[in-house]
């Protein structure tokens, strides 16, 4: 099955880094039809990775763009991040390792009691738009923001959370851990804090000069 620039790169990112050990790719729940671009499989912790690159066109009104981008890169991820969240826990023994769903995966799952899934949304395409507008690569987080209703910036699902990166943020991410275990606390971490109810909490994406 051929991938795309931003899906090779993710790939890229699991088989050269901490995750390559726990990492597979390209798994699907029946003939044709896709589960995630990677799961990571570690302990009780598993984790589904949606990819999308959505060319974000900076030639038309910014709110139309921005809109599009969204509904393209983020929406469509987070559609199919729930339909795996819900398919894993419903039928955890149908999934495949080829696109004709004909060898299934033989890794066993955690069982339904144990299992703790966590989801990410891996959203390329607007870091040069989003470098325009605001002289940043990532994606600015608002937990009041609600949908696309403001510029470069996204808020919290409203069913099950999904951490929302893209390339620029994904970069850091893999630059400053070094383990899976790491990666998995920080994740948990970050869901704690942006879901905490008492407040509203607003991130704005920073320039941190990455190792090449």
């Amino acid at each position: 099955m051929s991938v795309n620039e931003s899906e090779e790169r993710l790939l890229n990112f699991t088989k050269k880094t901490f995750l390559s050990m726990w990492s597979h790719s390209n798994i699907f729940y029946k003939k044709g039809k896709e589960f995630c671009d990677v799961m990571v499989v570690f302990g009780n912790d598993v984790i589904i990775m949606s990819d999308k690159l959505i060319n974000y066109n900076i030639e038309i009104d910014e709110k139309i763009a921005w809109n599009r981008w969204y509904k393209s890169a983020i929406e469509s991820s987070i559609k199919q991040l729930n339909g795996a969240y819900n398919h894993i826990n419903s039928y955890p023994d149908n999934l495949y390792t080829d696109a004709q769903a004909t060898e299934p995966f033989s890794m066993e799952l955690p069982h339904s009691d144990e299992i703790c899934i966590h989801l990410i949304a891996i959203a390329n395409g607007c870091s040069n738009a989003c470098y325009r507008k605001y002289g940043r690569y990532g994606l600015n987080i608002d937990t009041a923001c609600t949908g696309k209703d403001t510029l470069f910036t996204i808020g919290i699902p409203t069913r099950k959370f999904v951490h929302i990166f893209n390339d620029s943020s994904l970069d850091k991410i893999f630059t400053c851990l070094d383990t899976t275990r790491d990666f998995i606390d920080y994740i948990q971490a970050r869901e704690n804090l942006l879901t905490t109810s008492d407040k509203y909490i607003k991130i704005y994406s920073i320039n941190l000069k990455m190792r090449v």
